[in-house]
């Protein structure tokens, strides 16, 4: 019990103050929800697949509520400087962690933390904001 009243003291410390707590319980979830959900199809409907961009998710299940557009990208530097130039910041969200030092035993896996790169797409962003990725994309 001890390790446990330990770690509830330390996470307790990071409560959401007064102001945070009103801002999110002002939120129209289901809006926002929609609104990413909107966001993925239409970037889905404007980008062709290429050696540059293939979409990891190439279609929205009923459940999911996405906040990010991730791809697979065979040049993923190349990519994202080329977004950059167009004015669309990208991430990367995975980088090959220190606990595995030989990934080449696992090519599969260096592949994945060599090629995905991700672009938020949530409730902040419009549609036209969307377009334009998507058809950003397509021209990489």
């Amino acid at each position: 019990w001890e390790t446990e009243m330990r770690l509830r003291e330390m996470f307790d410390v990071y409560g959401s103050d007064s102001l945070s707590r009103r801002i999110i319980e002002s939120l129209d979830i289901d809006a926002l929800i929609q609104r990413r959900r909107d966001n993925y199809e239409i970037v889905l409907a404007h980008y062709r697949p290429s050696s540059q961009y293939q979409a990891i998710f190439p279609y929205l299940d009923d459940k999911t509520c996405p906040s990010h557009f991730s791809w697979y990208s065979e040049e993923r530097n190349r990519a994202q400087q080329f977004l950059l130039d167009h004015g669309i910041r990208s991430t990367v969200y995975w980088p090959k962690p220190p606990q595995l030092p030989d990934v080449a035993k696992y090519p599969h896996a260096n592949w994945i933390y060599d090629s995905v790169v991700s672009v938020q797409i949530d409730q902040r962003y419009t549609a036209e904001d969307m377009e334009y990725l998507g058809k950003t994309l397509s021209q990489m």
